[in-house]
Order: structure tokens, then C-alpha cells, then sequence
């Protein structure tokens, strides 16, 4: 009994450290995205960020993360290879139309937090991209 409590405990523990991991900077730069900022500048940054989640990955590079306040966005999204797609506020809803993906994920990709709703499948992987990659 007390061997489960300390194996269920640690694996707390190991849960949380991994979502602080990700949540803590240790990527590169962030670029925020929320729908609401109507009126622009759209530049990505915390008092300007972009419209579209699409807009953020666009102007995103390998390594760096794209922040998505939470709403309702209406896209399909792609992301580049080595781009991670996190939330920056609560929890963004993204719903992709048909014929796609709702995201189509590039490769080395981490994506935490969203309810993914439509499109022809919610996240596919391009396995072309990981050609030569253990997955």
C-alpha cells in the first residue's frame, strides 16, 4: 500500500516537473497569438500579438514556441518542423474545416492544451518529414 502511494506520488511529481519543463522557457522565443486583437499591430509579441495561430507559426522558427490565448479559432493550421503550439491563457478550441487536417504537424512538434475539433482528421503527422527519425 504504502509502495503504490509512493509510486502514484512520484509519478505526480514527474508529471508536474515535465509540464513546468514545457511551460518554462526552456525553448526559444514566443510568439503569442489571440484573435481578439482586432485593430493590430500584429507582430507576435505579448501587446501585439497575431489574429490567426497560423500567422504565429508562419512567423515562427525552429525551437520556438507560438502561444494561443484561449477562443474559438476557425483554421486549419500546419506547423513547421521543430514549433511547438502551446496555450497562453486557458484552453484554445481549434476547428479545421473538412478536406484537411485540423493541424498537420511537420515534425519534432510538442502540442499541449487545445480541444481540436473538425476538419478530415484532428492532427496528422506527416510521416514524410520523419523519414529517418525513430518516432
Amino acid at each position: 500500500m504504502i509502495k503504490e502511494a509512493l509510486v502514484k506520488s512520484s509519478l505526480v511529481l514527474l508529471i508536474t516537473f515535465a509540464a513546468v519543463l514545457l511551460t518554462s522557457g526552456c525553448k526559444g522565443k514566443r510568439i503569442y497569438v489571440n484573435m481578439l486583437n482586432l485593430s493590430g499591430p500584429w507582430d507576435g509579441t505579448e501587446t501585439h500579438p497575431y489574429k490567426t495561430i497560423q500567422e504565429g507559426i508562419n512567423a515562427a522558427k525552429s525551437g520556438e514556441r507560438v502561444l494561443v490565448m484561449d477562443n474559438a479559432y476557425f483554421e486549419n493550421v500546419t506547423l513547421k518542423p521543430g514549433v511547438d503550439l502551446q496555450p497562453w491563457k486557458g484552453t484554445p478550441k481549434i476547428a479545421g474545416s473538412q478536406g484537411s487536417p485540423t493541424i498537420l504537424a511537420k515534425g519534432n512538434n510538442a502540442i499541449v492544451g487545445f480541444v481540436i475539433r473538425g476538419g478530415s482528421t484532428g492532427i496528422k503527422i506527416d510521416l514524410e518529414e520523419f523519414r529517418g527519425h525513430l518516432i
